[in-house]
């Protein structure tokens, strides 16, 4: 085990420079990126929920210019709120919105919690949205994990969990953060590996001729070697 650390730990180092070297080629900006403020991330992780990232941009600022704290947007109007939030699906965000912005109000004094044991008794936050809050609000090590993060998991690290739904494997998640998040702004690391998912490392037809991966990639290893033999 401690052999395997420490080609981990050395992988990761060579992937998180690699990743933040070629960030330009396939980085995104979303508005969300650019504030500090908790309720506003935590309002973007709520309509990111299963929804396209670029669909998002034009609703979050209404909603976050509209409702700047949690006292406004837990007194929000209900079809109102609604109708901002119609275009990207999923209405029953609205609700949770008004319902966890009220307990924030109500409970943390119209403060975020930074604490993740704190974010998971919120209403409608789970495992994701918890460890998106810590990681991008408050610069805490924690990885936020989905598919893409699993993907990345696998297909690069050859890291592969053994539950039937890998996306809840929160041990795997802590195992691969403690490597790949051990040195610089964890934040920026995790907006790098989302941007790299969803541009070059894709769930179908991954751009491979063009990744920067390639040459240690445990996906590409075992490619080749399959058609090898």
């Amino acid at each position: 085990m401690i052999f395997v650390c420490a080609e981990l730990k050395v992988l990761a180092g060579q992937f998180r420079f690699d990743l933040l070297n070629n960030w330009e080629d396939f980085r995104r900006y979303f508005s969300w990126r650019k504030t500090k403020n908790p309720f506003n991330i935590l309002i973007s992780e709520f309509l990111l929920q299963k929804t396209n990232a670029r669909m998002v941009e034009e609703i979050y600022n209404t909603v976050v210019e509209k409702y700047p704290t949690p006292s406004l947007l837990a007194k929000a109007d209900p079809y109102e709120l609604k109708s901002i939030l119609r275009p990207l699906g999923l209405i029953y965000r609205a609700e949770r919105l008004a319902a966890v912005s009220c307990v924030i109000s109500q409970e943390y004094c119209g403060k975020v919690p930074s604490r993740i044991s704190e974010l998971l008794k919120l209403p409608g936050v789970g495992n994701y949205i918890a460890r998106a809050v810590a990681c991008f609000a408050y610069g805490q090590k924690y990885l936020p994990w989905d598919t893409n993060m699993v993907r990345i998991s696998k297909r690069v690290f050859g890291l592969q969990s053994l539950m039937s739904r890998p996306r809840m494997d929160i041990g795997l998640a802590d195992y691969l953060g403690s490597f790949l998040l051990s040195e610089g702004d964890v934040k920026v690391i995790v907006w790098a590996v989302l941007d790299f998912a969803s541009g070059i490392c894709t769930a179908r037809n991954p751009k491979c001729d063009y990744c920067f991966a390639l040459k240690y990639c445990h996906f590409k290893k075992c490619s080749t070697q399959h058609r090898g033999s």
